[in-house]
Formats: C-alpha cells, sequence, structure tokens
C-alpha cells in the first residue's frame, strides 16, 4: 500500500512538468503576461484576444517564457474574421523588421509563402531563433487548431514566443495557445534561424 502511494504521489509531482509552459494561454485572463497588437476579444462571445491586422505593417503577440526544456510541442487555435486575408503574394520580414519586432539581428530575412504567418521562437542567450509558418484557412465559422513541433533549442530558460501576422486585413482572435515540452525529438517542423 505505501508503494502504491508513493508511486501516485511521484505521478502527481511529475504531471505539472508537462503542463503548458506559457501564462494565460487560454487568455482567460485577456491579454494578461502577452504583449504586442492584441486587445481582448469583442467577438467569439468575448473568448480570447483579437489581432487587428494592418494594411502596411506587420501585426504581432509576444510572450517570454522560462523553461530548461530544449523541445516543445506547440498549439494554436484561432478564428478568422470573414474579411481575413493576407494577399495573394508571399511576405517578407526583413531584417529591421525582425530587429524591430524581437530586440535581435538576425541574418538574413524571413520570406513566408502567401497566405501564411509565422510563429517563431527566439533564444537571446543562445543567439539562436526557429520558425513555423502558417497556413490559415480563413473565413471558416468555427475555431481552426494547428499543431506542431520546435525540436531543438537550448536548454536554458529564457526564450520568447512571437505569432507575428504579416500587413492584410481583418482581424484573427487567438482562442488558445499552448507549449508544452515533448517526449521525443521529431523531425524538425522549423527551420533554424541564427542570429550573429
Amino acid at each position: 500500500m505505501k508503494t502504491l502511494l508513493f508511486a501516485s504521489l511521484l505521478l502527481a509531482c511529475a504531471l505539472p512538468l508537462r503542463a503548458d509552459i506559457l501564462a494565460n494561454g487560454s487568455f482567460a485572463d485577456g491579454t494578461a503576461h502577452w504583449s504586442g497588437d492584441a486587445h481582448a476579444s469583442t467577438d467569439w462571445n468575448n473568448q480570447g484576444i483579437t489581432i487587428n491586422l494592418d494594411s502596411s505593417k506587420w501585426t504581432k503577440v509576444s510572450q517570454i517564457f522560462n523553461t530548461r526544456e530544449n523541445a516543445f510541442d506547440f498549439s494554436i487555435t484561432y478564428k478568422t474574421s470573414p474579411d481575413c486575408s493576407f494577399g495573394t503574394s508571399g511576405a517578407k520580414l526583413s531584417i529591421g523588421d525582425l530587429a524591430d519586432m524581437t530586440g535581435l539581428r538576425f541574418k538574413k530575412a524571413i520570406n513566408l509563402k502567401a497566405g501564411t504567418w509565422l510563429l517563431l521562437i527566439t533564444d537571446p542567450a543562445a543567439l539562436y531563433a526557429q520558425w513555423d509558418m502558417i497556413k490559415p484557412t480563413v473565413g471558416l465559422p468555427n475555431g481552426q487548431t494547428v499543431k506542431g513541433t520546435f525540436p531543438k533549442l537550448a536548454a536554458h530558460e529564457e526564450k520568447t514566443m512571437y505569432i507575428a501576422f504579416p500587413p492584410g486585413q481583418g482581424s484573427i482572435t487567438l482562442l488558445n495557445v499552448a507549449l508544452t515540452p515533448t517526449d521525443a525529438a521529431a523531425a524538425p517542423s522549423a527551420s533554424p534561424f541564427p542570429t550573429p
């Protein structure tokens, strides 16, 4: 009986380690712990946070998080407004735009495919970043969820997640953003992007 109780306690202590690394990823507290261009949603039954796209510049939200994990699974649930669009050509996040967004100096720009937005994790201490392009289906009445993996980051604490949208129109409402440690090193879903 004592062995079973001890094993249960160990399991209970281990469970929080698998929990979401981000604070307020459900946006129950509006924009608390998030920085950038978002405001509390007044659509979708006041759930989530909304980013109004700008026709002439990138918009973003970000959060600094602390962990010693070096591989992450991400999940983002979002809705798009009926008029949401990113244009018909690809978007370029220039070296200057990246520096303005992250405070880091990148060696080259990030080119996105048409109709995509960017999920970026930076690691300032390691001078390293990794990114993934997200291709939404715009105008759907229900929420969509995208999942992926960031398999190889340095195993020390402070990193920042950016969710960045190219110039466009309409809005995107983020309903939930989760970042959890992954057990297995999967094939990269994101491209490494070193900074000098």
